[in-house]
């Protein structure tokens, strides 16, 4: 492009509406980002997250679409400041700078109000990158948290600093009861996540249980008549599946789904029964009963529910 032809106040006239509209076009794409999700869009296209969907889809980076993905969720959580974003009072330095804060604080259980929250992004408006840090250092509600870690631990605090202060005191006491075999902090987690994958993995307990699964005779076993599925028949549901989603492939957060769904006359049979990862078998509700009546089951964070 050539703006070689306009003259000095023409492009400074320009230069203000472009700034304005590219405001306003970055707050029309986090609310597009967020209807996405409320719709599981990004599953429909088979793609395991909004994140995936973003790059591939959408065309971002990997940062940008991080960025713009943490922007729309505290926009969501707090609509109030799209005046704040269109107006330039707030960027998505600002937005993820202070999303990242109430993240730790919220895994640390320490929660703010939404006034609070509020508050504090008023007081970052407008603020270079180096000034909003400063700003939010001494926010946080985390400090005295922290230094309560600090006197209890021995360790250096860059070892563990990426957990809250809760689940630090939580590998330390870890670290005391396995000292006589476990002796440093990566020894230690290697043993816990063992035991949770031992737990809770149903690959693991798929394979575990195939002697006994190979004794299932479903053909000689009472015929299913609710939806609770025989752990014989869950595994072989899983071992069929390999432990990963038969529409987009992820291998997080896994359930299995009836095809038909249970309601509308799906029968609890191998036939009938898949794996699908929880965005995909939300996107499958929506699709069977209509996103106004999984909308409520889909706000709740965490909730399952079966098709």
């Amino acid at each position: 492009m050539n703006f070689s032809h306009l003259t000095d106040e023409m492009l400074n006239a320009s230069n203000v509406a472009v700034a304005k509209e590219e405001r306003e076009v970055l707050s029309k794409a986090l609310h597009h980002l967020c209807e996405t999700e409320r719709r599981r869009l990004y599953a429909k296209y088979k793609f395991e997250s909004l994140h995936e969907y973003a790059i591939k889809q959408m065309g971002y980076s990997d940062d940008q679409a991080r960025r713009r993905i943490n922007a729309m969720r505290l926009l969501k959580e707090l609509p109030q400041i799209q005046e704040k974003i269109e107006t330039g009072a707030l960027n998505l330095t600002h937005l993820n700078q202070a999303g990242a804060l109430f993240s730790q604080e919220r895994k640390a259980q320490v929660t703010r109000t939404s006034e609070e929250k509020l508050e504090l992004l008023t007081k970052i408006e407008r603020q270079p990158k180096r000034a909003v840090e400063k700003t939010l250092v001494n926010e946080s509600l985390l400090k005295p948290l922290l230094a309560d870690v600090a006197s209890f631990t021995s360790l250096k605090p860059v070892e563990l600093e990426q957990f809250s202060p809760e689940m630090q005191k939580k590998i330390m006491r870890l670290m005391e009861v396995r000292a006589h075999t476990n002796k440093n902090l990566v020894s230690v987690l290697e043993h816990a996540v063992d035991v949770a994958l031992e737990k809770s993995d149903q690959m693991v307990k798929a394979v575990r249980s195939a002697p006994a699964r190979k004794c299932y005779d479903r053909q000689n076993k009472p015929e299913q008549k609710g939806r609770y599925i025989p752990a014989a028949l869950r595994s072989e549901v899983y071992m069929r599946g390999g432990g990963q989603c038969s529409s987009c492939g992820s291998r997080r957060l896994i359930e299995i789904d009836h095809v038909i769904p249970f309601s509308k006359g799906g029968e609890t049979e191998i036939s009938n029964l898949r794996l699908l990862c929880r965005s995909c078998n939300q996107r499958h509700a929506i699709e069977s009963y209509g996103l106004a009546k999984m909308g409520k089951f889909l706000r709740e964070r965490g909730r399952l529910y079966c098709a």
